[in-house]
């Protein structure tokens, strides 16, 4: 399936929210082990593509993208949202992260959107 394709996983980070660099650390590493734990709900074609992105380096690409732009994206891709728990940086249930599943790596999809620094 992978013919020489590049695959990434995404995660958007909501720039609408104030979160430390730590916080944005953990909540991306939520995102990923949600993203593994809900595998078994979805398509053949989306479970393949994970595959091919844990055996070809996982490259993952961090973006910010505002809490309106997150939801028009989860609408559009297989993804997860993330919560959280409101212990610390941010209100509880803020929605801090999305994340897609693995898929085809296109430069340009998202070149709209900026790095996480």
């Amino acid at each position: 399936m992978s013919s020489g394709r590049e695959y990434a996983c995404y995660l958007f980070i909501n720039s609408d929210l104030k979160m430390g660099t730590g916080k944005k650390i953990v909540q991306g590493c939520h995102s990923i082990v949600e993203l593994m734990t809900s595998l078994d709900e979805k398509s053949e074609y989306v479970k393949e593509c994970f595959n091919i992105w844990l055996e070809t380096g996982h490259k993952t690409i961090t973006l910010k993208a505002n809490q309106k732009q997150m939801n028009e994206i989860h609408n559009m891709y297989p993804s997860v949202k993330i919560h959280d728990a409101g212990r610390t940086q941010v209100n509880p249930n803020s929605f801090t992260v999305l994340a897609l599943f693995p898929k085809i790596h296109d430069k340009d999809e998202f070149k709209m959107f900026s790095l996480v620094n």
